[in-house]
């Protein structure tokens, strides 16, 4: 495992997959399972610092989706989410050539300030299979208070 990535899974950058799991448990002589179960640990404590005072607890998530765009991009902004999302909506030819296991969340915010309070947005590097090809993959989301 490059040393780029075990950076990225310390500074949060990247997630502890299934393949990483297997490779972390045979270095480490561990379960496989023990490193899922610390991902999932990470996923759940993020997922409370982000929420915090977002939701409140006893607050219908419909609800709270309709008063709070914040909420989608904290969503998204999870790995295993936005690679499900990409996966879905991209091109299949494309999603075929992706390295899912580089994907990363670079950033936030790349848009214009006037468009702050209904639009967000997220960045995203992944690398092309057997390749240093870098390519960025760009989400904006647009927020609407009723259905379409």
């Amino acid at each position: 495992m490059p040393l780029r990535h075990i950076r990225e899974i310390i500074s949060g950058r990247r997630a502890i997959t299934p393949n990483t799991a297997v490779q972390l448990s045979k270095t480490f002589d561990t379960d496989p399972e023990y490193w899922i179960n610390l991902q999932k640990e990470y996923d759940i404590d993020i997922a409370k610092k982000r929420l915090a005072g977002v939701i409140p607890e006893d607050e219908p998530i419909e609800k709270a989706l309709v008063k709070n765009p914040k909420l989608i991009k904290i969503v998204f902004s999870d790995r295993t989410e936005a690679e499900t999302f990409f996966k879905l909506n991209l091109p299949q030819n494309l999603v075929e050539q992706i390295d899912w296991e580089t994907l990363l969340l670079e950033g936030t915010n790349y848009i214009d300030e006037e468009l702050i309070e209904s639009e967000s947005d997220l960045l995203f590097s992944v690398y092309f299979k057997n390749s240093n090809t870098l390519c960025y993959l760009y989400i904006l989301f647009e927020h609407q208070s009723s259905p379409c």
